[in-house]
């Protein structure tokens, strides 16, 4: 029996269908990008709004147990990818945003949201905004209209280069967080970001109607244990 996709019918993206953007491709990883998730879960500036690095050590632990793949085994969840050279540079992750988590535009929670993370030497390229509306876009052409949700620290011009609304702050994680919305079917036709926008972390937050793009090992990422 197939397992049910967290985030409805975007869940046919998930087994080797990748998602092409102009500089990226958005895929499952593999057993090659073991350094790359090593360093995007204890770099202490990449992990600086996301609850800190982790140790080395636990983070090798726990690929050995669990295997590469793992780190986008769920529906929604991609390695980010160089087109060209293949090579990863970061993680995006669309999800629904737990109920229990502040930051919700639907009543009972359960939004689209949507985290991103790069490895440093891909920051202000642009490369977080293509890989953000790539997903949107695959999303937008599977799923219903409904409220797309980020939650943020840092990329707040980000998120509105991309077309989301701030529309209300709260705190989390010992910080105040912006959440911002969008429509879903927005992104439809929307054209691609312009490459000169500050690439450097896109983070949770779309709606049941939301999405989340959690990334990281082990809760890691944008929406799982921290901010972004």
């Amino acid at each position: 029996m197939a397992r049910r996709s967290r985030c409805g019918s975007i869940g046919r993206h998930d087994g080797h269908r990748a998602i092409h953007a102009d500089r990226l491709v958005l895929r499952k990883a593999h057993p090659t990008d073991r350094d790359a998730l090593v360093e995007l879960s204890t770099d202490p500036k990449v992990r600086a709004h996301l609850g800190g690095p982790h140790p080395r050590e636990a983070v090798e632990r726990r690929l050995d147990e669990t295997g590469t793949a793992h780190a986008t085994s769920e529906p929604g969840s991609y390695v980010i990818a160089d087109k060209t050279t293949d090579e990863a540079i970061g993680l995006i992750d669309l999800d629904r945003r737990p109920a229990h988590r502040p930051g919700h535009v639907v009543t009972g929670g359960g939004e689209l949201e949507l985290s991103s993370v790069l490895r440093r030497p891909f920051w202000g390229a642009g490369l977080a905004a293509e890989a953000t509306a790539a997903v949107l876009r695959a999303a937008a052409a599977e799923l219903p209209d409904q409220p797309v949700l980020i939650v943020t620290q840092t990329a707040r011009a980000l998120a509105a280069r991309l077309g989301f609304d701030e529309v209300d702050t709260f705190p989390e994680f010992d910080a105040q967080q912006t959440l911002a919305v969008a429509a879903l079917h927005a992104f439809r036709s929307r054209p691609a970001p312009d490459r000169r926008v500050p690439g450097r972390v896109i983070a949770r937050g779309l709606d049941r109607g939301v999405s989340r793009v959690a990334v990281g090992l082990g809760g890691g990422g944008w929406g799982r244990g921290g901010s972004g």
